[in-house]
């Protein structure tokens, strides 16, 4: 099971929050990738884009 535990803060201070949970058989990038979309879509933001470099960083070093 993943889960991503995404946090609204505003004057130190966490106003909204959400977990998302995903179970599917999808590698861990995909997992993260997906989560961060939801989280986006759960707080009404704007949906990532997501270039290769983005991927490859990430799949390479565990951030971009």
């Amino acid at each position: 099971m993943f889960r991503m535990w995404g946090k609204i803060w505003e004057s130190n201070r966490m106003i909204r929050d959400t977990v998302i949970c995903n179970e599917t058989q999808n590698s861990r990038t995909k997992k993260v990738f997906q989560s961060l979309e939801d989280i986006c879509y759960e707080f009404d933001l704007q949906t990532p884009i997501w270039l290769n470099g983005n991927i490859e960083e990430f799949q390479r070093l565990s951030k971009t």
